[in-house]
């Protein structure tokens, strides 16, 4: 009877033993098949070299004995051998089917990490980079606002109105800062004197 892998037991190790025990019965058949030509073959010759005796050839009968024992125990310890031998190599394939799957299965988490790991530094350094970028808008943004203020304040300054002394101004020409006559001003007119 074959042996048995203990660590092949389940639904799983019995379908990987499945062919390992076919292999086992197979060769198990072919040696008794063999045995048994070797019987017949024995038993034909034995009583043709009897019946060759009773003409006057001389007995080679127990020849064939003395040639059959060994012969069984060939034949017997061979069979043994190569079921041994298909049970071994039945179990050195189990065990190199389930280290490749123990070697794939590391190297898939070996990767999975690493593409975990990848995604993660990836997604570290675009929030950094919108940080970043979105600071630069902000400190662009305020300088922009700076700027804005400070030409509101140049141009508030450089105009100045005229019609009375607003803002700390003696102009009594009528004209802006910029040189030109005020909007709806005329120039005051000199007294005439009459002839």
């Amino acid at each position: 009877m074959p042996q048995q892998n203990p660590s092949s037991t389940g639904a799983g190790g019995q379908q990987a033993q499945a062919p390992l025990q076919l292999a086992t019965f197979a060769l198990r058949a072919l040696g008794q098949a063999c045995e048994l030509n070797l019987s017949a073959s024995r038993a034909l010759l034995q009583t043709q070299a009897r019946a060759a005796s009773a003409v006057g050839w001389p007995d080679w009968s127990p020849l064939f004995d003395a040639v059959d024992e060994p012969t069984r125990r060939l034949l017997s310890v061979n069979t043994d051998q190569w079921v041994t031998t298909a049970q071994r190599a039945g179990e050195v394939a189990s065990q190199l089917q389930r280290e490749v799957e123990r070697l794939v299965e590391t190297q898939a988490t070996n990767v999975v990490q690493a593409v975990e790991q990848g995604l993660q530094k990836l997604g570290s350094q675009a929030e950094q980079t919108f940080d970043q970028l979105a600071e630069t808008a902000q400190q662009q943004a305020q300088a922009m606002d700076q700027i804005a203020k400070r030409a509101g304040d140049e141009q508030g300054q450089s105009v100045v109105i005229t019609p009375g002394h607003e803002n700390g101004s003696s102009n009594h020409s009528g004209t802006t800062g910029l040189g030109g006559p005020t909007p709806g001003k005329t120039e005051p007119s000199s007294p005439r004197k009459s002839a």
